[in-house]
């Protein structure tokens, strides 16, 4: 046994309570069926038997309310154990979070792949689809958007580095309820996975946790009660005699500043290159109205991958039919996603938009669809929807004539939006900032005026109680006819 590993079980404690819950999904058919969906359809994970009760039974029977979360999904393997447990037990349910971009870089024994269809395969076949919302995006992204709804369980198994580690438990200790679980996975890799039994050993702590237990490769904890922030206190503290504290934080904005830069992808707009085979211009007077394969799946990715930061999408199109279909067929990928509709007519089209637009009262647009029969009006159309848009939001233009739209989106320097990418003759560009930050903005410089009148009128206030107590004094009485006796004797 390695000093880490020995290290790490002092603090363990002896507790019954997770393990009672492993015996109690070991005695009911429903459990005995879950391992038996496993190994028959070949749900691919290094979960064992232990660990999977244990995520069905947290799923089923776990106190607390609210939802499971778990950061790292892979294929599938956890997230259908949680997920049969919380439909067993009919509660609420399970969002799972991965950019399914491949397999976990501190695992290279495994070369990158894309891991969505698969992991959406295993959950249709495990018939827990349902019951489990995707967030296809990184834990940042996903913290940063998240609503306002308590976690009962908080499952760790993203980045395996100390770093990566550190900042997923900074981002959502917070959001798990008191007596809510932690679970951090692969504790039991001290060698290949140093990260973790590092971070375990730095920060948690009986003073921070009770009923500290290690399942297999799982460590298991409950959070106790630390105030509001108590938590985010007790880690700098954990941290605090670390040698490269300060770096350590530093890597946690880089990582900040990077998720911005992924959005925002190119600083300047660029246009593409004109060597490009799907550069050539299409006949005025035979333009297409049928999308490619490759532009469906791309409107279909924009749309899956945007459910994470909100749940509607509009398309803004000469026929909208196959648009409909597209989102038709990836609304079921997205809990409670929705998307709207303008058919424009061949007269008077943006009068028609401009309408829509002032009638406009749903969800912020996460994904705007334009299929314009001319884009000669686009810097006023984009001019009248931005405000409806969410920050990030994607807006996808359908290239179906002789317009030349990185030239026009880069000359009328239409802002906020940034970015310019494209696949056959869709083309995206993104959106920056919304009309909320601005008025979080407004509202934040409103409070700051408001605070700065207060504090005038207290100062002034205080500067009359002043005057009064000095007028009202014996000093001031005799000074006042001093100064009058004194006047009579100037002017004699």
């Amino acid at each position: 046994m390695t000093i880490s590993r020995i290290k790490l079980q002092d603090n363990l404690t002896r507790s019954d309570y997770f393990t009672n819950l492993i015996e109690m999904a070991y005695s009911v058919p429903e459990g005995d069926a879950l391992l038996k969906l496993i190994k028959t359809e070949n749900i691919f994970g290094w979960g064992t038997d232990k660990e999977c009760l244990l995520q069905y039974a947290l799923g089923r029977w776990g106190a607390q309310v609210g939802t499971v979360v778990e950061i790292g999904s892979f294929k599938g393997r956890s997230t259908v154990c949680f997920a049969r447990g919380v439909k067993d037990g009919n509660r609420e349910g399970v969002v799972a979070i991965d950019p399914h971009t491949g397999a976990p870089p501190w695992f290279p024994a495994i070369p990158p792949s894309f891991t969505l269809k698969e992991f959406e395969n295993n959950l249709n076949t495990a018939n827990v689809s349902t019951k489990v919302t995707s967030f296809i995006t990184d834990s940042f992204q996903a913290a940063r958007i998240w609503p306002a709804l308590p976690i009962r369980v908080l499952f760790l198994d993203g980045d395996h580095s100390f770093e990566g580690l550190l900042a997923d438990y900074e981002q959502w200790i917070e959001k798990l309820v008191v007596g809510g679980i932690l679970l951090i996975d692969d504790v039991d890799d001290p060698i290949h996975l140093p990260g973790i039994i590092r971070f375990v050993e730095s920060v948690i702590t009986h003073e921070a946790f009770s009923d500290i237990t290690i399942i297999d490769g799982i460590l298991a904890a409950i959070k106790k009660d630390l105030g509001v922030i108590g938590h985010l206190n007790h880690l700098q503290e954990c941290l605090k005699n670390e040698s490269n504290y300060t770096a350590l934080w530093n890597q946690r904005a880089e990582r900040e500043i990077a998720l911005h830069n992924f959005y925002t992808n190119k600083s300047i707009l660029t246009k593409p290159s004109i060597n490009h085979s799907n550069d050539k211009l299409i006949d005025s007077d035979n333009q297409t109205k049928f999308l490619s394969t490759s532009e469906c799946e791309l409107i279909r990715n924009f749309y899956i991958y945007n459910r994470s930061l909100a749940l509607t999408a509009l398309t803004i199109a000469q026929n909208t039919s196959q648009s409909r279909a597209i989102f038709t067929d990836s609304i079921r990928f997205v809990d409670n996603g929705q998307f709207k509709e303008i058919n424009l007519s061949e007269s008077d089209w943006i009068s028609q938009i401009e309408q829509a637009a002032q009638s406009w009262q749903s969800l912020p647009i996460r994904l705007l669809y334009l299929d314009l029969p001319d884009y000669y009006a686009l810097d006023k159309i984009l001019e009248i929807w931005k405000t409806k848009l969410a920050k990030y939001a994607v807006v996808l233009l359908h290239k179906n004539s002789e317009f030349d739209i990185p030239k026009i989106i880069y000359e009328l320097q239409l802002s906020p939006f940034q970015g310019m990418g494209y696949e056959d003759n869709i083309y995206w560009t993104i959106c920056m900032e919304s009309s909320g930050d601005k008025m979080l903005e407004i509202q934040s410089e409103n409070i700051k005026l408001k605070n700065e009148i207060i504090k005038i009128n207290q100062e002034t206030d205080e500067l009359k109680n002043e005057i009064l107590a000095m007028e009202s004094s014996k000093f001031w009485k005799i000074r006042q006819k001093w100064i009058k006796i004194k006047s009579i004797f100037v002017v004699n």
